[in-house]
């Protein structure tokens, strides 16, 4: 009998020992499979903020190209207003010498009377010609 009980003990020690290592087993599974869960929402969750990152950076690439195109083409503008500027200030002063070439036209040539008002009139205009000239070249 005893032989018997100490076989048997041994064998629901055994059994039990071994159903023991089967829990700490499926436990440790348990713990294998949340970590790998774990592991790919962490890495799924990095390369969704990446993504993220390279569309972000993308778009600001973008903006800032952009951004330059105008700042060129403002700057370009600018060249072109002054320059038109420049114009305009010179088509006004062409337009005050041709008003005052006119004046003076008019004034020479009315005035006197005779002959001797012409002459006075056309050696004006030749040196109103010279001024008009002058006003061009400026």
């Amino acid at each position: 009998d005893l032989e018997l009980w100490s076989v048997e003990n041994t064998r629901r020690e055994s059994a039990a020992a071994a159903a023991a290592r089967q829990r700490e087993v499926e436990e440790l599974q348990e713990k294998i499979g949340r970590l790998e869960l774990e592991r790919a929402q962490e890495a799924e969750s990095t390369a969704t903020r990446a993504k993220e990152g390279r569309e972000i950076r993308e778009a600001v690439v973008s903006e800032l190209w952009g951004l330059s195109k105008s700042l060129k083409s403002a700057a370009t503008n600018e060249k072109k207003l002054k320059r038109a500027e420049k114009d305009l200030g010179r088509l006004e002063r062409l337009e005050r010498d041709l008003e005052n070439a006119q004046r003076q036209l008019k004034q020479g040539g009315g005035g006197g009377g005779g002959g001797s008002g012409g002459d006075r009139g056309s050696s004006n205009s030749g040196s109103l010609g010279k001024d008009a000239t002058t006003g061009l070249l400026r």
